[in-house]
């Protein structure tokens, strides 16, 4: 699977979002960043677009101007219990957590 399939990327950063509550931390918005993830600017700004506008996620606003997608408060984003359920349920979810689960134990750690 593409390292910028959709999937994946909504994957990594509702995973990032669930383990920064589980463990009762503050999420390190520079782990969901476009750079992080490593896709361009735009295609970031849909996806977060979308994780908000499905309920997945809360506390950022986003906006759209003719000039781009402008996201506020991102220093603010939680998961939300419908997010969670997404990463429990979602069949597409659970071969990613495989692929990646995988791939973690041929990959030694570092």
């Amino acid at each position: 699977m593409p390292r910028d399939d959709y999937f994946r990327l909504v994957f990594k950063v509702l995973t990032e979002l669930y383990t920064a509550l589980r463990t009762g931390e503050r999420i390190e918005v520079t782990k969901i960043t476009d750079e992080a993830l490593r896709i361009p600017q735009a295609y970031w700004a849909e996806i977060m677009h979308n994780l908000l506008d499905d309920g997945y996620v809360k506390g950022y606003s986003v906006r759209r101007y003719l000039s781009g997608t402008a996201i506020t408060g991102l220093e603010d984003i939680q998961i939300t219990p419908k997010g969670i359920e997404y990463l429990k349920e979602n069949n597409m979810m659970r071969k990613v957590f495989t692929y990646l689960k995988e791939i973690g134990e041929l990959v030694p750690r570092i």
